[in-house]
């Protein structure tokens, strides 16, 4: 069996929150304070209600987005892979991913 405690890091989040701003209304907290580590063999699995912030944080682990708070480190071409299982991966630019 594969101990995934010694596999290398691909995607460290930690307490990461995005908010959309706009000029005439309150920020929209999009995503409040996740945290979570992924490491090679693992597999991670968003789900939720349309709305509740995958794509956002999606968008915010490949750069499209600035976090609002929090850190995140990621091994860009390790992340390309969960994206492209996103049902709508043309919305991703990739601009982190050589």
């Amino acid at each position: 069996m594969f101990d995934f405690k010694h596999a290398p890091i691909l995607l460290d989040i930690g307490h990461l929150s995005v908010d959309y701003v706009s000029r005439d209304q309150p920020p929209a907290h999009a995503v409040v304070d996740v945290s979570f580590v992924l490491r090679e063999g693992e597999i991670l699995g968003l789900v939720g209600e349309s709305g509740c912030g995958k794509t956002t944080l999606l968008r915010a682990i490949v750069g499209e987005l600035q976090p609002t708070a929090g850190s995140l480190q990621n091994d860009p071409p390790a992340i390309a892979v969960i994206i492209l299982l996103h049902p709508r991966y043309e919305l991703f630019k990739f601009p982190n991913i050589p």
